[in-house]
């Protein structure tokens, strides 16, 4: 599965950031109100960054890569550092 991200800079900190206690959930749409309501409730930031796509993996207008290409460069780095 892919995902299409809108981010609101494009910081590689922002995007590739340690900082502490960051957390990627997917779910339904019809129950992102209520993660949103508890979040609120327990004063935690939430913010809604994207959606589930079928093939490619999008951010902002600087990434757009077919997941098949990123399981090939995954699969494929060891043998090809190697030489094998």
């Amino acid at each position: 599965m892919g995902c299409e991200i809108k981010l609101s800079d494009n910081t590689v900190g922002r995007i590739y950031g340690e900082s502490q206690s960051r957390v990627v959930v997917s779910l339904n749409n019809e129950k992102t109100k209520e993660l949103e309501q508890l979040c609120n409730s327990y004063k935690v930031p939430f913010e809604r960054i994207g959606k589930v796509r079928k093939e490619n993996f999008i951010i902002n207008d600087f990434i757009n890569v077919s997941v098949s290409k990123i399981v090939e460069i995954y699969e494929n780095t060891i043998p090809n550092i190697m030489n094998v």
